[in-house]
């Protein structure tokens, strides 16, 4: 895993100077917002991470590393985030005022020798421009954001801790669930404001108070390894996502968390899973599958009853996607490298 962090970091420095910087750029269509052009550097993806802010009025994008932050209605670049953060993730706080900023921290060691890669968070400022916290090492890997908050895990043999801190008040006490569990993949962690999801050796997944510590639930059925884990923004349903390469289906569950018991099981193209994105409403579900000619394919569900909406394909190698906030529009990358913004439902499904 650090080999090819390491290699992905360098084909990201190199690409820095092979590509052109952002510049100001209006629309030449209602839907277009960030037109790249497409390099050499076709293995990459064109962009990690699409965010809008909770009004609905910008969005936050990520290409390379670098971050723009462009009016949703003209596409104009309004802001520029420089961090020295190599960006992975963006997300946007709820305040509308600050952005959390997930990735690496590149540092050089010379001719020849490889460089430093070490994992590195932020909260920005966009008011100020300035970094109000960070998040450096152990602390800034293997995290998952929720509700403003920030939930982590230190992992044991026999033990481990998961702590839950505000990423907008720092001088809030931070809570720490500690479970006689091993936590094998971080990314399979999930919480909010009551609860913490996770996957135990046997695959299965267990939810528990945050303040007692004590067991809620234990779901079982996927066949494949689990993938990640995510509870709905109204906390009546967790997603799971099992499977991901191209001879299996990527088979996403969603839980009845009142219930606790399966509420939808959604079946997917074949093909590694690249990742899943949930509307801010609960209404919406978009599942993203690597297709084999190495551009992605997102599906896009109504929680509801499990109707498929519709599917885009041949989008960016790795597209993010992000929904405006009110759940009607989805914002995701084409493969040309443009960014677009696009109704959740086909004509088709409208009727």
């Amino acid at each position: 895993m650090r080999r090819c962090s390491l290699l992905l970091a360098c084909v990201i420095l190199a690409g820095c100077h092979l590509l052109p910087t952002m510049r100001e750029e209006p629309f030449d269509s209602d839907e277009q917002i960030l037109p790249l052009k497409r390099t050499a550097l076709t293995s990459l993806p064109i962009a990690r991470s699409l965010a809008f802010s909770p009004d609905g009025k910008y969005l936050a994008s990520e290409h390379l590393g670098r971050v723009a932050i462009r009016n949703a209605a003209t596409g104009r670049v309004v802001k520029e985030i420089k961090t020295g953060i190599v960006v992975q993730d963006i997300v946007y706080l709820k305040d509308g005022q600050h952005v959390f900023l997930r990735g690496y921290h590149v540092q050089s060691m010379g001719r020849g020798i490889p460089p430093h890669i070490l994992p590195e968070a932020c909260i920005y400022n966009l008011a100020s421009g300035e970094i109000t916290r960070r998040f450096i090492g152990n602390e800034a890997e293997g995290i998952s954001i929720a509700s403003d908050r920030l939930s982590s895990v230190t992992r044991g043999d026999e033990r481990s801790t998961i702590k839950i801190v505000s990423l907008l008040d720092p001088k809030a006490k931070p809570v720490e669930c500690r479970i006689h569990d091993h936590i094998v993949r971080v990314p399979t962690l999930a919480a909010d404001q009551r609860r913490v999801a996770f996957v135990d050796e046997d695959s299965n997944i267990r939810i528990r108070d945050l303040t007692t510590g004590s067991e809620l639930a234990r779901f079982q059925g996927h066949q494949e390894p689990i993938l990640r884990l995510e509870f709905t923004p109204d906390g009546m349903h967790l997603v799971s996502v099992s499977g991901g390469d191209f001879k299996n289906p990527v088979n996403v569950f969603v839980w009845d968390l009142a219930k606790n018991a399966i509420h939808l099981r959604l079946k997917t193209h074949d093909g590694p899973f690249n990742h899943f994105e949930i509307s801010d409403d609960s209404r919406y579900l978009a599942v993203g599958i690597r297709a084999v000619s190495e551009s992605t394919d997102v599906t896009i569900w109504r929680l509801s009853d499990g109707a498929k909406l519709r599917t885009l394909e041949k989008l960016a190698w790795n597209t993010p996607v992000a929904f405006t906030p009110d759940g009607s529009r989805l914002a995701i990358v084409e493969y040309n490298g443009k960014t677009r913004i696009v109704p959740v439902d086909s004509p088709s499904s409208r009727q």
